[in-house]
C-alpha cells in the first residue's frame, strides 16, 4: 500500500515538474520570438549580457521589518549610529523578554486552572 502511494506521489510530482518545465520553455521561446521581431539596433542591444553589479544599498522587500540592530549581528561597521542601534536592540530584547514572561505566566495560570478542573 505504501509503495503504491509513493509511486502515485512520484508520478504526480513528475507531472508537475514537466508542466513547469514546458511553461518555462514556452516563455523562453516567446522571448526569442520577441527579440527576433525587434529592429536590428535594438536586437543587438538586448542580446548583450548585463554584467553591471546590483547597487549595495538596494531595498529588499520583506513581510516584516527587520529587528532593531539586525545588522549588528553581522558587521557593526555597516550599522550607522552604533550607539542608537545598540539602544534600540537592547530595548527590543527587553520588550521581547517581557512578552515571553507574560506568555509563560498566562500559560502557567491556564495549566493551574486545568489541573484544578481535573481534580
Amino acid at each position: 500500500r505504501d509503495m503504491a502511494i509513493a509511486k502515485k506521489y512520484t508520478t504526480m510530482m513528475w507531472f508537475e515538474h514537466r508542466r513547469w518545465q514546458k511553461e518555462v520553455t514556452r516563455k523562453i521561446k516567446l522571448r526569442e520570438y520577441a527579440i527576433q521581431a525587434l529592429p536590428e539596433d535594438l536586437k543587438a542591444e538586448c542580446t548583450q549580457e548585463d554584467e553591471e553589479l546590483f547597487p549595495e544599498e538596494r531595498h529588499i522587500w520583506t513581510d516584516h521589518p527587520p529587528k532593531p540592530g539586525f545588522m549588528l549581528d553581522f558587521d557593526p561597521a555597516h550599522a550607522p549610529d552604533l550607539e542608537e542601534q545598540l539602544a534600540k536592540k537592547a530595548a527590543y530584547e527587553e520588550k521581547e523578554a517581557q512578552l515571553k514572561a507574560a506568555q509563560e505566566a498566562k500559560q502557567a495560570a491556564l495549566d493551574r486552572a486545568l489541573a484544578k478542573k481535573k481534580d
